[in-house]
């Protein structure tokens, strides 16, 4: 797999050979990219691409069920300041560490070993989630639910969560959700998060 876009465009990162790690394939990255580049945010009405060319520029990025962490280092190459990446293996949160090292990327990620749907309490808010978890398990609501809970989401943060087409849609307080696209089998959601 390669970096798809910004300063570390066409830069490798490795999988490990584990069928329960299922990374973004680069055309759903590049998909989910242009969303975040070109949509209509709550907030941003007034929003002009060439004035603002990336709402991922600066960004604190939370990657959860980070598997090999390629959509926080490809946010990283697209801008964001950090980013925070949460798996439960440990095997797997070290293949994203050794991708990092290999990006020269160590210094803006931290790596949390914690189950995706039971987060720890936050220790900072992020402005960015991306949320890919295992196919046809039901994961991404208590994902969400746990995000909201610990303090992970600022106040506007949006949220890409990645399923498969046919899994239902997570319904979550103060989640907005504002697109829904489907490519092939994967469906991809973005929410907003807006405190009432």
């Amino acid at each position: 797999m390669r970096i798809t876009g910004g300063k570390l465009k066409s830069k490798r990162v490795t999988a490990r050979d584990d069928r329960s790690v299922r990374p973004t394939s680069s055309m759903i990255r590049e998909m989910i990219f242009n969303i975040l580049k070109h949509g209509r945010y709550l907030g941003h009405d007034d929003y002009r691409p060439d004035e603002n060319p990336s709402r991922v520029d600066g960004r604190v990025v939370l990657d959860i069920f980070c598997g090999t962490g390629i959509l926080a280092m490809e946010a990283i190459s697209r801008g964001a300041s950090r980013a925070v990446l949460i798996d439960k293996n440990p095997e797997v949160l070290k293949q994203a560490r050794m991708n990092a090292q290999a990006l020269g990327l160590l210094s803006e990620c931290q790596f949390i070993r914690s189950d995706s749907t039971n987060l720890p309490p936050a220790a900072t808010q992020a402005d960015l989630v991306f949320l890919d978890p295992p196919y046809h398990q039901h994961l991404a609501t208590k994902a969400l639910q746990s995000l909201r809970s610990e303090g992970w989401l600022k106040d506007g943060a949006l949220v890409v969560v990645e399923l498969a087409k046919q899994d239902d849609i997570p319904v979550v307080p103060d989640l907005m959700l504002l697109d829904d696209r489907v490519q092939n089998k994967t469906r991809i959601l973005v929410y907003q998060f807006l405190l009432k």
